[in-house]
């Protein structure tokens, strides 16, 4: 019943796309592609296929709307560089009420985007040996990585890693390794301007960031949790079949469902000795299931899965007999 951890890297792929959108097709589809590709929009089609529609020219109007168009442009430049990656950002949270819902929203995740970009460049500041060194003796839990770089001694590394803050990343480590994330949390600040479910893929990217879930090869979070966040990437997936994000989630879904139903290599689900359920995991999961309803489990596949598991775990004594086995590569192996 031992299986392999995975780690499965978040790709971010797709085009944005919505429904009953009242915008020229041809431009709007273009648009998306080349958002997802790292190509800056020219002002021509963002005006095409985002502005929003009006019934009036009044100057007043024009003139909002090239405020709008220079601030997006000045955005998107500052995006181009690492060294102004943390202006752009501040572009964005100062000008995004210029934008309408969708501009704002394309330019969010653009934003996301350039920090995925830019990850090789931030990562080789951090990773000087110096530094790792100086972050294994000084760092404390939950420290901000502004706070991270005012204990180290050395101007050099103290300045790269205080760059590094200034670019708008956060501080992680895992197995003795200091690495740069995307503050996701951060992002809220945006909430009130953009489409709800790149709010909803923020909060779930969110929620790994504030409490990882995985640790060191081992689930550091409770299975109630553990099963909280796949539910919400369920959610995702059945409430937004278009969405720019939707591959990122997908992702985020197998992941979510192989630790759900097979633990990692130091937290399996089942011993791999004695094939007996791990009692924590078991105890987590029968508690989340008493709190939904027949009808609630009934139509999500995961709670259904889940329910369906533990019947037949008590079938089985408890352990994970051949019979669990083939369930599991039935129901959760392809990962689908």
């Amino acid at each position: 019943m031992n299986r392999k951890g995975k780690d499965t890297q978040l790709a971010i792929h797709s085009r944005y796309a919505r429904k009953k959108v009242a915008r020229p097709l041809t431009a709007a589809v273009l648009a998306a592609v080349m958002l997802g590709t790292g190509v800056a929009l020219p002002s021509s089609l963002l005006q095409g296929a985002y502005a929003a529609s009006s019934t009036t020219t009044s100057a007043k109007q024009a003139v909002s709307a090239n405020t709008a168009q220079r601030s997006y442009n000045l955005f998107l430049q500052r995006l181009q560089k690492p060294s102004t990656l943390g202006l752009a950002r501040a572009t964005l949270v100062n000008r995004i009420k210029q934008f309408d819902s969708y501009r704002a929203t394309i330019a969010v995740l653009q934003l996301e985007n350039a920090y995925m970009k830019h990850m090789d460049y931030a990562s080789n500041l951090i990773y000087k040996e110096s530094i790792q060194d100086a972050l294994l003796r000084n760092y404390k839990a939950n420290m901000t990585i502004n706070q991270a770089a005012a204990t180290l001694t050395n101007k050099a590394d103290r300045e790269a890693l205080q760059q590094l803050g200034a670019m708008g990343y956060g501080l992680e480590t895992s197995e003795g390794v200091f690495y740069p994330i995307i503050d996701y949390p951060a992002f809220s600040t945006f909430y009130n301007y953009i489409h709800g479910d790149i709010i909803d893929y923020i909060n779930i990217m969110a929620a790994e960031v504030k409490a990882p879930t995985s640790y060191d090869a081992g689930i550091v979070i409770s299975p109630t949790e553990l099963l909280k966040r796949g539910l919400a990437t369920e959610a995702f997936l059945n409430r937004y079949p278009v969405s720019n994000r939707r591959t990122a989630v997908e992702d985020n879904y197998r992941l979510m469902k192989f630790y759900i139903f097979y633990g990692s290599d130091n937290t399996p689900l089942f011993d791999p000795q004695t094939q007996e359920i791990d009692p924590l995991f078991e105890a987590g999961y029968r508690k989340s299931l008493n709190s939904y309803s027949a009808q609630q489990i009934k139509n999500s596949r995961l709670l259904t899965d889940l329910s369906d598991l533990l019947k037949l775990v008590d079938q089985n004594g408890g352990k994970g007999t051949d019979a669990v086995e083939q369930f599991l590569k039935q129901r959760v192996s392809d990962l689908s």
